[in-house]
């Protein structure tokens, strides 16, 4: 169905691991927020869980994920073109299983600013 088409498209190669059968495993990282994206933040947190955070209400600077690194991870040797100042775009074409170019295009956003309860998004 729908699910499988999309997780196909977010690098996804086995069938098995969508169905259950199997797990999937990849490497990700995160790296610096471009210049163009807002990335400063205080880290907010209630007065009793501060002795335990030491960034509790310092400015710090937030990351981004490596959609790059991570869509090469998933598809094992893609050529991937992403660049993190155009976060929303990203387009790779496999080396091995399904044939074709694949065009990723966010069209929606949506960011939690990390606290002490933790942070998330959607897109």
């Amino acid at each position: 169905g729908q699910a499988a088409l999309v997780w196909t498209a977010l690098g996804g190669i086995d069938g098995a691991t969508f169905s259950g059968k199997t797990v999937e495993s990849f490497a990700t990282r995160f790296i610096a927020s471009p210049p163009s994206i807002q990335n400063k933040y205080v880290f907010a947190c209630e007065e009793r869980t501060r002795p335990r955070l030491r960034d509790c209400g310092e400015t710090l600077a937030g990351v981004v994920l490596d959609r790059g690194f991570e869509t090469d991870a998933r598809t094992h040797g893609a050529s991937v073109a992403w660049d993190p100042s155009k976060p929303g775009s990203l387009q790779y074409q496999r080396s091995t299983g399904s044939e074709g170019a694949v065009e990723i295009a966010v069209v929606q956003r949506r960011v939690e600013v990390p606290s002490e309860k933790g942070w998330g998004g959607s897109e």
